[in-house]
């Protein structure tokens, strides 16, 4: 087991430092709190990191309330050193991170606010995380605090975290992925084909 432990906090630091190469060290980090989240963002960004600040808040209830989970408060990362349009979350350490270039592809969200959008949608992941922790989940949780969900997560299809999140945005926003015709089009298409598939088949492409 310590073995197994050593090995995944490697994995999870060489995946971090890929990411963390984007910013320089001479970055001045500024952090901005609020009830729920600890903002950290440049400071040529102040008004960029208000701003995610703000959404975030605003959609804290919303997001979680389906899910009947209010997440424990947790850190967002705006970098503002790279080309990339994303965000993601993640359990070890447990944190959020934007990259606040909105992408010229509307299929990633339409004509909706990116702010809006991507601070729904990220949340979403942060609600999802947060429930899981139960059971015996929350059980070993309490040995191996957040290592033990990080590798649950894996085991969790895709397309039923990443659905779900779509779901949410789509439903607290005027756009969102889910009332593009481009984004269902893959399935659309498959099942218009009359073509069956296995479970394996259309979850590994």
């Amino acid at each position: 087991m310590k073995n197994l432990t050593a090995l995944l906090f490697a994995i999870c630091v060489f995946y971090n430092l890929g990411f963390s190469q984007q910013n320089s060290p001479s970055v001045d980090w500024k952090r901005m709190e609020t009830p729920h989240f600890e903002v950290v963002f440049p400071s040529n960004l102040q008004g960029v990191g208000q701003r995610m600040a703000n959404e975030l808040e605003h959609y804290y209830m919303p997001v979680s309330a389906s899910l009947e989970k209010q997440p424990k408060r947790i850190s967002v990362f705006l970098f503002g050193q790279s080309a990339v349009s994303n965000g993601y979350v993640q359990l070890f350490p447990r944190y959020s991170a934007w990259y606040p270039i909105p992408g010229p592809d509307a299929a990633m969200g339409g004509q909706d606010e990116w702010f809006r959008s991507t601070g729904i949608h990220e949340f979403r992941h942060v609600v999802q995380f947060d429930k899981a922790n139960q059971g015996m989940t929350r059980f070993f949780s309490r040995i191996f605090g957040d290592l033990i969900r990080a590798g649950l997560a894996w085991s969790v299809p895709s397309w039923f975290v990443e659905g779900d999140a779509v779901c949410i945005e789509t439903a607290l926003t005027h756009e969102g992925r889910g009332r593009l015709p481009s984004f269902e089009m893959p399935v659309r298409a498959s099942v218009l084909t009359g073509k069956k598939m296995s479970y394996e088949q259309a979850y590994l492409g």
